[in-house]
């Protein structure tokens, strides 16, 4: 064997596709071998009493399934389940995997991983929704591609025409072992070369989702020189050798098996050596943590070449060699920040950085961080990206921090309400949150929940005189000089101040270019590519805008969705100008950018097109897909499905943007959110009857607090057009009962089902009784409303009360509040 495939291993980046052979040597429940291949069509025919001429076990199954299904589906269940699985079965088993696929029926691998007890194990079936990989690899997932003998009414594949019967798309467990067979090194064992389902399975692989795959390894006892040079072709390495002789020297490399938190952390060896228990979900959320730290962090390496242009200084998000490196100019603001998170700890407090997009808060919370790690003992921890466990996390690092520490998170719109809930709760003591986050949606939607738990807000302002030099010096250094080269300092320096002054960002790459901000991002689309390129570079747009990454699992399969064959690792490089990979995620240069580019330069039919192919993506999964993908797929997907964003890039057309939501009416059937927004769309068109159904089915397929109450509000919507107080009473009514409940439930920070109710029920009853039939109620309404604003205070609360006062006490009452304006949750 070779020390590449131990290395591979170690370092937590290895899976494995077993062949028929993998299950040779294991025995049934009678004690009997496993049959292979033809002797399990011989058995097949014997069980039917037919002489066996060397028929195709495809061929004998399908014969037996159209003439005796019920008595075929007993022998499987029988002849392959319960099994005792072979000592290399068991083995392998002993040894925590990512992911194991298989082409086998029978149940011997999965009764050797549950009999080691090394992982849990789940199960997916080849039509089975898709699972994200564990990072800690408390789980394995046995990926049945074939089918299973103890599910035989799913069906099987036991020939390639089979496997192409009845399908125009690459099954979804075929699709992501292309994406995984792009992103690890493989090791298929257990399967002669010229199997005919395992050469399909590749020739598909290949073909379909074309891949530029890490090197992989094929283990059969022997082969000849052609088919090692094919091999080779397909970066493909043939070793010699069994599946006993890979589990024995599995055993001799690694006689004291790595725990799947050794393999969890290879890359994190900070992580490795925390010395406190921790539960799974601690470790799951502190795999997302970077620990601040000069001795820690990447440096600059082969990572970049002496004198090349940082990508920084191109629009790109910092990156924590830049940092490192010096590369970014420490402007004014940015000290002034770092002294004040530096002398302003409080545990159970957060600080807030907030300022316009692309005005460098990313920049500043990271130089931040990094200055914090190097002048004090202060533990510093970053979070770049969500996480479906915030909790977990800062727990776990309370855990394992007997005083005071730091959690930097860079945007905090996905998870202000757990930073709330967690500042204010029991479980935290020493933790002091320093997040960011842009000015409108701090205003908008983050300011009200997290209100009580701030220490100090910090707002970007614009930079400083003394800026442009520092900036400049940089840039001689770091970025563009040309054009800047050929100018006066003083014409430098007011070139920097006046570009800007208006967002830095943007004002950087104008003034190193020469060119407006529009112009060279029309410049950029246009020289990307071809089209595959530009959809490329769309569908990764779609999560930037929303200052997310994307999975190279989804992007992988929303290529394919579009038909575009080319490997997502091929087309990241020859983007690589605009596109960036960290890991295994993607993003684009700048959210900044990315709205530009897709608010006047991709055409809609572009993004409509890759907005469908992604949600295609997201469909893979088990409903509701928020539930099922990681924070920042999760964010993703919850970003592109919402009304207003498909409205946006649609620019109004409604017929463009009922395509995208009537392309998943069965994909997402059960999809509480995906009926939410479709609903909503049709609101924002008028199309208020339609609107209602789509939000009833909403309700059918999950309950959640913002469907209850855009439900009522429709409710409402529909009420206030009704031709008669007959038509609308019973709407109204059932509407203020679904607001009243939901009412019960909020907390203080949550007035949202409150104003709904008064705004709604006030104009409603108006245009059936008039000013007078509705003083009395408005007076109740006021009433509880005061009641509310007492609790907290907010700017929509407040509209609210004014409006509402207004009409119990003069009869005035703003028309705009009625329930067209109301906003959902």
């Amino acid at each position: 064997m070779l020390p590449e495939i131990k290395n591979a291993y170690l370092s937590g980046r290895l899976m494995l596709l077993l062949g028929a052979g993998a299950s040779s040597g294991s025995r049934d429940s009678e004690n009997l071998d496993i049959p292979m291949g033809d002797d399990l069509a011989k058995e097949l025919a014997a069980l039917m009493g037919w002489s066996y001429q060397g028929e195709a076990l495809s061929t004998v199954y399908s014969a037996i399934d159209a003439t005796d299904s019920a008595r075929l589906h007993s022998f499987l269940r029988r002849r392959l389940t319960n099994t005792r699985p072979s000592p290399e079965l068991q083995t392998l088993a002993s040894f925590p995997w990512l992911r194991i696929f298989t082409l086998n029926i029978d149940d011997c691998t999965e009764t050797a991983l549950r009999k080691a007890r090394t992982q849990n194990v789940q199960i997916s079936a080849r039509n089975s929704p898709l699972e994200e990989i564990d990072p800690i690899f408390k789980y394995v997932q046995l990926v049945k591609l074939n089918g299973s003998a103890d599910r035989p009414e799913d069906g099987f594949i036991f020939s390639p025409q089979e496997y192409g019967e009845g399908s125009n798309r690459l099954p979804i467990w075929y699709r992501e072992l292309g994406q995984n067979h792009s992103n690890y090194a493989f090791v298929f064992v257990g399967s002669k070369l010229n199997e005919p389902l395992f050469q399909h399975a590749m020739a598909e692989m290949r073909s379909i989702v074309k891949r530029a795959p890490l090197q992989g390894y094929v283990i059969t006892p022997s082969a000849s020189e052609i088919d090692k040079h094919h091999l080779s072709s397909l970066n493909l390495v043939h070793v010699p050798g069994t599946l006993k002789d890979f589990a024995e020297w599995l055993s001799r490399e690694m006689p004291q098996r790595p725990t799947g938190w050794d393999l969890a952390t290879a890359r994190r060896p900070e992580l490795r050596n925390i010395n406190r228990a921790l539960t799974e979900p601690q470790k799951r959320a502190l795999n997302s943590v970077t620990l601040v730290s000069a001795d820690i962090l990447p440096h600059s390496g082969s990572d970049h070449t002496l004198g090349a242009i940082r990508e920084f200084y191109k629009g790109y998000k910092p990156r924590w060699v830049d940092i490192l490196d010096g590369v970014p100019a420490d402007l004014a603001f940015i000290k002034d920040f770092s002294k004040l998170v530096e002398e302003g700890y409080e545990g159970r407090k957060c600080i807030a950085l907030v300022g316009p997009a692309g005005s460098g808060k990313s920049t500043a919370l990271m130089i931040t961080a990094l200055h914090l790690s190097k002048v004090s003992n202060t533990p510093i921890y970053f979070l770049r990206e969500a996480v479906s466990e915030l909790k977990e996390v800062v727990v776990a690092l309370e855990q394992i921090n007997s005083s005071r520490f730091y959690l930097f998170i860079d945007k905090m719109e996905a998870m202000h309400n757990e930073v709330a809930e967690l500042l204010e709760g029991p479980q935290t003591r020493h933790v002091c949150i320093v997040a960011s986050e842009r000015l409108n949606i701090w205003n908008r939607r983050v300011k009200a929940a997290v209100e009580p738990v701030i220490s100090k807000v910090f707002k970007v302002e614009k930079i400083r005189k003394a800026d442009p030099g520092r900036i400049l010096e940089k840039l001689e250094k770091f970025g563009p000089w040309t054009r800047l080269q050929q100018m006066r300092q003083e014409q430098r320096v007011a070139e920097i101040y006046s570009r800007a002054d208006r967002q830095l960002l943007i004002g950087l790459m104008e003034a190193t270019t020469g060119f407006g901000f529009t112009q060279i991002i029309d410049n950029d689309f246009k020289n990307a590519g071809d089209d595959q390129h530009k959809k490329f570079l769309t569908i990764v747009g779609l999560a930037s805008i929303h200052r997310s990454t994307l999975s190279s699992h989804i992007v992988g399969a929303a290529l394919s969705n579009l038909g575009i064959a080319e490997d997502v690792n091929i087309l990241s490089r020859e983007t690589e100008g605009i596109i960036v990979t960290d890991g295994k995620k993607y993003s684009a240069r700048h959210p900044v950018y990315v709205r530009e580019l897709f608010e006047k330069i991709v055409p809609t039919t572009i993004i409509r097109d890759c907005l469908i192919a992604v949600l295609e993506a997201f469909s893979d999964y088990e409903a509701p897909v928020i539930k099922h993908v990681g924070k920042a797929d999760s964010v993703v997907f919850k970003s592109i499905i919402n009304h207003r964003f498909i409205k946006e890039m649609m620019r109004n057309d409604e017929d463009k943007v009922r395509s995208i939501y009537e392309a998943f009416e069965t994909k997402f059937h059960i999809d509480g959110l995906y009926w939410l927004q479709y609903g909503l769309a049709l609101r924002d068109f008028n199309k208020q009857t339609e609107a209602l159904e789509k939000l009833k089915t909403a309700r059918e397929a999950y309950t959640s607090p913002q469907i209850e109450h855009a439900y009522a509000q429709q409710l409402m919507i529909i009420a206030s057009m009704s031709l008669s107080w007959d038509d609308a009473q019973p709407l109204l009514n059932e509407a203020i009962e679904a607001l009243r409940a939901l009412n019960r439930v909020a907390d203080a920070t949550d007035t949202y089902p409150i104003v709904t109710l008064a705004e709604g029920h006030i104009s409603v009853m108006l245009k059936f009784f008039g000013v007078e039939g509705t003083q009395t109620i408005a007076q109740q309404y006021a009433n509880e409303l005061l009641v509310a604003r007492k609790k907290h205070v907010n700017a929509r609360l407040q509209e609210a009360v004014s409006n509402v006062m207004s009409l119990a006490t003069t009869g005035s009452w703003k028309e705009s509040y009625g329930p067209g304006y109301l906003e959902e949750n």
